[in-house]
């Protein structure tokens, strides 16, 4: 009953590539002058925010810049947050040295 059935042997699977060829041209790598023009822009107060979330999060933008302004975005938002733990653990801190002082409670 086998014998009826024609099983040919396929040819090997050809690798593909992931990225096709429209992707590749997009997503070279960023010259010197693209950096040192990123990094006048992020000098700039407000303006570096509004770039690094343009850069993140755009799907036209070169894919090492992207990756960059994501992790930017990340430390900074890290760097915040340790700040603010910061200023509140010392605040605190700040604030019991002065009540336990003796110091009249017109001074704090």
């Amino acid at each position: 009953m086998t014998d009826d059935l024609n099983f040919t042997e396929l040819p090997p699977m050809q690798p593909q590539s992931t990225l096709n060829r429209v992707q590749y041209i997009e997503d070279t790598d960023v010259s010197i002058g693209e950096w040192v023009g990123t990094m006048l822009l992020m000098c700039i107060p407000l303006v570096n925010v509004i770039m690094l979330f343009i850069w993140a999060f755009d799907s036209s933008a070169k894919l090492s810049k992207s990756n960059w302004a994501k992790a930017s975005l990340i430390f900074g938002g890290i760097s915040i947050f340790v700040g603010i733990f910061c200023a509140i653990l010392f605040g605190s801190l700040f604030s019991s040295l002065l009540g336990s002082s003796g110091l009249p409670s017109s001074f704090y």
